[in-house]
């Protein structure tokens, strides 16, 4: 659920008025990430509908700056992902409060046919 003007606006334009070949759920982060070996990701609940959050869930593949990571378990309650670090041949890197956190579905579902 939306709690700010500004994500309601963001939320309605993603759901009702971008081209459906462009939409992508995304996300932010709401702490850093300061260290490569940190598996927790915090992120902002208000920007997900319960679908998006689930496609979240365990096996899909997010991608915060060119990191990918492997989701390991999902927390909706407190709006955290646990995951494996610097999938795929991605490097694992540090990330700053507020980076866009994406989900990669094309990527997810061609894990899980593997």
């Amino acid at each position: 659920m939306s709690t700010t003007i500004g994500n309601l606006v963001d939320r309605v334009y993603r759901e009702y008025l971008e081209p459906m070949d462009d939409l992508q759920p995304y996300t932010v982060l709401t702490a850093a990430v300061s260290s490569t070996s940190a598996t927790t990701i915090s992120f902002n609940g208000d920007l997900l509908t319960a679908e998006e959050e689930d496609i979240m869930d365990s096996g899909t593949v997010i991608e915060i700056n060119q990191e990918l990571m492997l989701c390991s378990s999902l927390d909706t309650v407190n709006n955290q992902v646990t995951v494996v670090r610097g999938v795929r041949g991605s490097t694992k890197t540090t990330h700053a409060d507020g980076d866009t956190l994406k989900t990669k579905l094309i990527i997810c579902f061609l894990l899980c046919l593997l």
